[in-house]
């Protein structure tokens, strides 16, 4: 009979007495790794926001708080610009040096202090090594002009390293020079190597003709300023074309309207919101005046009471370089490179 056989058979090729060992050459599925991931490395990025103080000729004087008048007719500034650095990745990164050349100037005050002779004054300061680092910090900066960079300075030349605490941007990186801590690096400089892109000149009735000279687009929107009686008036507008004239008229508006103007073309240069803020904490009362005081808080003698006491024209206007224009009023060098570098210099313009 053959049905024993094929029981037996069948017996002999079931599994069905438990789990059958693995062939040598099947593939076993691996573990899970438990490694983490490699970190990706450090970089940093650099943003730069400050102000140029432009009369009629091209003479540049660059800095970031301005706490003197608009200059005379002829004579342009360069008011404070503050270098902020972004890390990304776990730090501290390493910076060999970083350095500013004036074009055609020279840097009249810097922060943190190198120890570079004050007399003559430099055309470039470099700063390093320097260390980025992940948390935040304040800045310590020089109580009075006795010591420098302020004593440096000659007689009347205010000292704008005195009040550098109002530039500090809560999200940028702490950068370490040896034992000294600070949130950003600063510097102030004069510069002929800038040729102002737009210029403006009065019409009848209060209006004001606005020239962009140069073949590239003014980025964001421009204020108009008017200052008189003790008050101030502000417009604000789109920029002309490149090569064209538009006019602006004197349809006052709102001082809220002109600070978020502001705020958006900062943003809109790749500056961060704590930059933008810093940036308005430094400008706004030179910009927008004083704020409204009551008998129980009297107010000092501001950077807008000198404004209005100034023999400065009635009417300027506010705008911001095309980013390419910023490398003929100062260049910015590092090593190693940072992944990014975004400046924002406004131009403020007497008319």
């Amino acid at each position: 009979m053959r049905t024993p056989v094929l029981l037996v058979l069948l017996v002999l090729g079931c599994s069905c007495g438990g789990p059958s060992e693995p062939s040598p050459t099947t593939p076993q599925p691996s573990e899970p790794s438990t490694a983490p991931a490699p970190a990706a490395p450090a970089s940093y990025s650099v943003h730069e926001w400050g102000l140029v103080r432009a009369g009629a000729g091209d003479t540049l004087r660059v800095g970031a708080l301005g706490p003197d008048p608009l200059p005379r007719q002829d004579l342009q500034v360069i008011e404070k610009p503050v270098v902020y650095f972004h890390l990304s990745g776990t730090g501290p990164f390493a910076v060999t040096t970083a350095s500013v050349t004036a074009i055609d100037g020279e840097i009249r005050e810097h922060w943190p202090f190198t120890g570079v002779p004050a007399s003559p004054m430099p055309t470039t300061v470099s700063w390093g090594p320097l260390a980025i680092e992940s948390e935040r910090c304040g800045v310590t900066v020089p109580i009075d002009r006795s010591v420098l960079p302020c004593a440096a300075l000659g007689p009347g030349e205010a000292c704008e390293s005195l009040g550098l605490a109002r530039a500090v941007a809560e999200d940028a990186s702490c950068v370490r020079i040896g034992e000294t801590a600070s949130p950003f690096l600063f510097y102030r400089s004069t510069s002929r190597g800038l040729s102002v892109p737009l210029r403006a000149v009065y019409l009848d009735f209060g209006d004001i003709n606005v020239t962009n000279t140069s073949d590239t687009a003014i980025p964001g929107r421009m204020i108009r300023f008017h200052r008189a009686g003790g008050t101030t008036q502000m417009v604000v507008f789109d920029p002309p074309a490149p090569n064209s004239t538009i006019v602006v008229g004197h349809a006052w508006g709102e001082v809220s309207d002109a600070r978020a103007a502001l705020t958006s073309t900062l943003v809109g240069l790749g500056l961060t919101v704590g930059e933008s803020n810093a940036f308005a904490t430094s400008w706004d009362e030179a910009f927008f005046g004083p704020p409204p005081t009551t008998e129980e808080t009297p107010v000092e003698r501001t950077v807008a009471h000198a404004l209005e006491e100034s023999p400065a024209p009635e009417d300027s206007v506010l705008y911001f370089l095309p980013p390419e224009m910023v490398e003929h009023v100062a260049q910015l060098s590092f090593d190693p490179p940072p992944t990014e570098i975004r400046r924002a210099m406004a131009v403020w313009t007497a008319l």
